[in-house]
């Protein structure tokens, strides 16, 4: 079992949104942090929906490597599964 997944919403096969629909539906991979690293742009029931069910929703080419690694410790440290919707600095 892993620590967290980082994910992109656009993949060929599956997209993301289906990927934390099924995570989210097994007792075994329910409490994974979910980070999401997308260029998509996102509906308001989009953004809904990955606020709801994901530790963080980074918007690709606005964030540099350190804070990518600073937003993934800032999840993984959480004392509980929260939702932030704050915005990397750059």
């Amino acid at each position: 079992m892993c620590s967290s997944d980082l994910l992109d919403l656009m993949m060929p096969g599956m997209s993301g949104f289906e990927i934390i629909r099924r995570l989210k539906e097994k007792t075994q991979t329910r409490d994974i942090p979910l980070i999401v690293v997308s260029a998509k742009a996102l509906s308001e029931a989009e953004k809904d929906y990955l606020y709801t069910n994901v530790g963080q929703v980074l918007s690709k080419g606005e964030f540099n490597r350190q804070d990518m690694l600073h937003e993934v410790g800032q999840v993984l440290t959480r004392p509980s599964f929260t939702v932030s919707s704050s915005t990397p600095s750059k």
